[in-house]
């Protein structure tokens, strides 16, 4: 999807900014702001403007990038504004300590229906295995049948009715100690499947984390160009996902809005 990135300074933004209302492209931009106890703080003006006119204010360059990098791949979804995410993966605590990141960011870590959990208690999965969300996987549960078992638990969480957005994360260190090749590809093609069959309207993002090592960083570079080929926003931390969600989320609602005022 085309997005628009331009800065907003000087006495001109304001009346730029309501521009963007005549286009359905995002707006991202970073705007000046104030500082307060080495925070940033924006303004009154520039928190209504955004409001009234749909632009996606963002505090830092990586968010700013991080933002374009998901409007470049997914598909709008407003109808449904993106509030709710399920975090899939072999985080283990890190996928704990993700809920606070994404709940910063205005995306809640909703409980999986009833319905969902008793699909994945029918896969039977292995021990270790944590079905609540985030839905927890050790990389050992994740390198059965080359990955395939994950993507069965894909299936059975993309279809719970609260679910918005898909967040699958990898730890890629854990990964390579299977020394499978095939786990990651199948995990993200699995995902792919899932969103091009033309059911729920489920984004899917994907965050790939390593422990800085040349060897992780080396597969790790070759996954990330594997997903951008398969048009996946890929990520290298939690909060990066949850920031760029946020600005999803924020288009979106403002989208949704726009439909409600021009119902008959």
């Amino acid at each position: 999807m085309r997005s628009i990135c331009k800065p907003c300074r000087g006495s001109r933004w304001p009346r730029r900014m309501k521009s963007v209302m005549r286009s359905e492209s995002p707006f991202v931009t970073r705007p000046e702001t104030t500082y307060k106890s080495g925070k940033v703080v924006q303004t009154n003006e520039t928190t209504s403007l955004s409001r009234q006119t749909g632009v996606v204010l963002v505090d830092t360059l990586d968010q700013l990038l991080d933002a374009l990098l998901t409007f470049q791949f997914v598909s709008l979804h407003p109808e449904r504004p993106t509030r709710r995410a399920v975090l899939f993966g072999n985080g283990g605590g890190a996928g704990v300590l993700a809920c606070d990141a994404f709940s910063r960011a205005g995306i809640d870590i909703a409980p999986l229906s009833h319905d969902t959990i008793t699909r994945l208690q029918q896969l039977k999965l292995p021990a270790g295995t944590s079905i609540e969300n985030p839905v927890d996987t050790p990389g050992g549960v994740l390198r059965h049948e080359d990955g395939l078992l994950g993507v069965r638990v894909l299936h059975a969480i993309w279809d719970d009715p609260s679910v918005e957005v898909v967040v699958m994360h990898l730890n890629i260190p854990a990964i390579m100690n299977y020394a499978n090749p095939l786990v990651v590809p199948n995990l993200v093609r699995g995902a792919l499947d899932l969103r091009s069959q033309g059911g729920r309207s489920v984004h899917f993002v994907l965050v790939l984390r390593s422990d800085g090592n040349v060897d992780s960083g080396t597969e790790k570079a070759k996954y990330r160009e594997l997903a951008r080929e398969m048009g996946v926003p890929i990520f290298d931390e939690f909060h990066d996902a949850a920031n760029a969600l946020s600005a999803l989320a924020a288009h979106e609602t403002f989208l949704n809005s726009r439909m409600d005022t021009s119902a008959p």
